[in-house]
């Protein structure tokens, strides 16, 4: 028996189809399916897409993204032509970047200096100096609170609110011949938790076909092939049965 799968294009039925190069010599068809992956593709309602994608734990997704060598990170992301990367940065309105930029706390911290063996916030109240003054004369006055000089270094955070986002136009695609991450050897790779899997809605896109040989190399099938089905086809070989008296 041979099994073989192609995808023949819009075929109307009961037009020829013909096999793929380099399979075997039909004597006999048995049976044919085809499986229609446009709608197989789009048979998932948006909720079990987005609850397909957040089933996945935090460790995971680290994990998986861990699981690449450096050389490989690298080769993937200089794996893009300038013009695309510039083209991606430039894909975001003045807007959200201002919205995104904007949408953090702001952390104040006094500056501490140190009087002696005492360590003080700059400008307080007490022991210490009330003023910085630079060699040449210029004063920068201290102070207290969100007054004085600051030192900014805590974690910029977002708050709830504006990210950058992707308006209609340039994604980063990947050039021809382009270096793909792949996953090492035994390394870790994205799997469900428990819960919700991308499920399919509706119809099955398994759709049953009778065919008929036509000549070793040509089939007709009952119904007609959308652009994008695959069909699977079941037969016997040339020579693969043996006539006996």
């Amino acid at each position: 028996m041979e099994i073989v799968s192609f995808i023949p294009g819009n075929i109307v039925t009961p037009n020829i189809i013909t096999i793929i190069v380099g399979t075997p010599d039909i004597d006999a068809v048995v049976a044919a399916e085809i499986e229609r992956m446009p709608v197989a593709m789009a048979d998932h309602p948006a909720a079990d897409i987005v609850a397909g994608v957040a089933n996945h734990t935090g460790a995971n997704i680290l994990a998986a993204v861990a699981d690449h060598p450096d050389a490989q990170v690298l080769a993937a992301i200089a794996d893009h032509s300038a013009i695309l990367l510039a083209a991606a940065f430039g894909n975001h309105t003045q807007a959200q970047v201002v919205a995104a930029v904007a949408d953090h706390a702001v952390h104040a911290h006094d500056l501490e200096v140190e009087t002696g063996a005492a360590v003080e916030a700059f400008g307080a109240a007490g022991l210490g100096t009330a003023h910085l003054i630079s060699a040449s004369g210029q004063t920068i006055p201290g102070g207290v609170g969100a007054t004085g000089i600051q030192d900014n270094a805590a974690v910029q955070v977002h708050a709830a609110g504006a990210a950058i986002a992707h308006v209609a136009g340039a994604d980063v695609a990947h050039v021809a011949g382009a270096a793909a991450m792949a996953h090492i050897a035994g390394g870790a790779p994205v799997v469900h938790g428990a819960g919700a899997a991308v499920g399919h809605v509706g119809a099955s896109p398994v759709v049953a076909a009778v065919p008929t040989r036509l000549s070793t190399r040509t089939i007709s099938l009952d119904v007609d092939t959308l652009l994008g089905d695959v069909v699977t086809l079941y037969y016997l070989a040339v020579g693969e049965r043996i006539a006996v008296s």
